[in-house]
């Protein structure tokens, strides 16, 4: 069986986990098996064990999500992060002096202390249907090109605070919870 992780493609059809992670290392929660990236924080108010990760799994979560990008960075391909569920304290500032490559974040959800602050976006960058449970940040960020936030739920604040957009930036249907 494999990652319960599906959504649908920009032409409309359903496709599954993007990571290949073996059926041997999927997680059971919900009455679902996922990959540690797909892994839900919560379904429901029922909190994943992923919400109790020590600071080593983090760390290795982290690690591989950077190597994705910088893999998809270095063949001048999509960096597909759609739909992983991201742990807490989770920074992005590796990427602040030469940017992420073109990334999506479609109905990602990012846990508490997630950080784009001083982020260099260098091609699309979509957060559509993304969720974050706390504030978002992406303070003195720069989106070099479109920038799509379209239904994006953020629980807290959303600080982007001198956050610069060389292209369009979408927030359709877009919920902020607090201040924006």
């Amino acid at each position: 069986m494999p990652c319960t992780f599906q959504i649908d493609d920009v032409l409309g059809e359903t496709v599954g986990c993007q990571f290949g992670v073996d059926e041997r290392d999927l997680i059971e929660f919900d009455g679902k098996a996922w990959c540690h990236f797909h892994l839900p924080l919560q379904v429901g108010g029922a909190a994943s064990e992923k919400t109790q990760w020590n600071v080593k799994q983090i760390e290795a979560f982290n690690e591989a999500i950077f190597e994705r990008i910088d893999r998809a960075k270095a063949a001048s391909e999509k960096a597909d992060l759609s739909g992983v569920g991201f742990p807490a304290g989770l920074s992005f500032e590796l990427y602040a002096r030469d940017g992420l490559p073109e990334v999506s974040f479609r109905k990602a959800r990012f846990g508490e202390k997630c950080s784009f602050d001083n982020i260099i976006f260098a091609s699309y960058a979509s957060f559509e249907a993304a969720t974050f449970t706390a504030s978002a940040r992406f303070a003195r960020a720069n989106f070099s090109t479109l920038a799509k936030f379209d239904d994006i739920a953020i629980a807290g604040t959303a600080w982007s605070n001198e956050a610069t957009f060389g292209g369009n930036a979408r927030f359709l249907k877009a919920r902020f919870a607090d201040k924006a």
